[in-house]
């Protein structure tokens, strides 16, 4: 991710971004980890040309609807979602999660 992200995320969220580091992503996105001056972590994630703001409604949706573990929404704009980190075990899914 480059360019003035790291300024627009700051703006966004009202805390000066400390680093951005990439994660795994998909084809349609570039995925980075934002820590911020204010100890907290994000996701940000920005669009290769899709509008992320329906990604937006349906994890809210899903975080209303369901018991899923689903990250808050921070920022939703049209080229880029903001979301709050989630923990996970790095270590992967087991054969029972991916059958499941």
């Amino acid at each position: 991710m480059t360019g003035d992200l790291g300024g627009r995320i700051g703006r966004l969220v009202g805390s000066e971004v400390r680093s951005l580091r990439p994660l795994h992503a998909g084809c349609i996105a570039e995925v980075a980890r934002v820590d911020l001056a204010d100890g907290r972590v994000l996701v940000a994630k920005r669009s290769r040309g899709l509008d992320l703001t329906l990604e937006a409604f349906m994890l809210g949706e899903l975080r209303r609807l369901s018991p899923l573990p689903v990250p808050d929404v921070m920022a939703p704009e049209p080229d880029l979602l903001l979301l709050a980190y989630v923990e996970h075990d790095p270590g992967g899914l087991d054969g029972a999660a991916q059958r499941h």
